[in-house]
């Protein structure tokens, strides 16, 4: 089977090989850590953000609260736009996975 495999045997035509990328250790785990706050926790930035705020209220530091509400105002932004342009990268490979299943006799 391990033969099999590393021949290609299994794999559908026209497809290359998967590539991988080995990581080490701690690009590895803060990069699982983003994955699990990103789809498990999806609040978690705000409630961050909202505590850095009361936190600089708390010591009269209104300007320091502005800088905060802004900097998130950009953070979500740029998040928003990844986010954007993940959609469309995978609303792409769909549509060309459809149309190259299509010209498969």
């Amino acid at each position: 089977l391990a033969v099999a495999r590393a021949r290609g045997v299994g794999q559908q035509s026209g497809q290359p090989p998967q590539t991988r990328t080995v990581l080490d250790e701690e690009e590895y785990t803060s990069t699982l850590a983003l994955i699990v706050s990103r789809d498990y926790y999806p609040s978690l930035h705000s409630l961050r953000r909202d505590a850095a705020i009361l936190d600089a209220r708390s010591r009269g530091d209104v300007a320091g609260a502005v800088a905060v509400r802004r900097a998130a105002r950009k953070d979500e932004a740029i998040r928003e736009r990844e986010w954007e342009e993940e959609v469309e990268e995978d609303r792409d490979a769909a549509t060309s996975a459809v149309t190259s299943a299509q010209l498969v006799p």
